[in-house]
């Protein structure tokens, strides 16, 4: 099951927040336009998407307004990198070397190219991870817990990349509030 939460803007009208639960929304494409037809909006009207990038999100946008802009809230990207993160810190304890290059070479690599949009290089750095925590020597007892969270983001970045053909712009957290 899966939950969409939108808030539309006009200019002349306040905004309206649905929500779109998929085991109760039949139609939630439908219900979708007809709020943004209700604030205002135009067939041919320029939209932007501000969203975790997710497929059944990003589906529906492409489904309604294919040529609309798509931006990345940021904040969600940032959270998978944290928890990795922390899975890092985790390896240092017990394979200070390992750990070590995870932290302070290849994750803080993997984000910084990310962050401008150098995709390749992101995902060559988070392979790399993979393949060094993928390694049965490793003592850290959630080495493979570690490895799936690895594995779901390099999944999760090509999946958006592979939609969009690059990485779509980012919503930068400071613009959140």
């Amino acid at each position: 099951m899966w939950g969409i939460v939108t808030k539309s803007f006009s200019k002349t009208k306040p905004p309206k927040r649905p929500g779109f639960v998929q085991t109760l929304d039949d139609k939630p494409q439908r219900r979708l336009m007809k709020l943004l037809r209700d604030q205002g909006m135009q067939e041919n009207q320029q939209i932007t998407f501000l969203s975790d990038g997710a497929d059944n999100v990003r589906g529906l946008q492409l489904l309604m307004h294919p040529e609309a802009e798509h931006i990345l809230d940021w904040f969600h990207v940032a959270m998978r990198l944290t928890v990795l993160k922390q899975f890092a810190k985790g390896v240092r304890h017990t394979d200070p070397d390992t750990g070590e290059k995870l932290v302070n070479n290849k994750l803080k690599s993997a984000k910084w190219f990310l962050w401008h949009r150098n995709v390749d290089q992101c995902l060559d750095r988070l392979d790399d991870c993979y393949w060094l925590c993928d390694d049965e020597t490793l003592r850290y007892r959630k080495r493979r817990k570690l490895v799936r969270h690895l594995d779901d983001m390099i999944l999760y970045i090509s999946a958006i990349c592979s939609r969009s053909g690059t990485f779509p712009k980012k919503m930068p957290l400071t613009c959140l509030t």
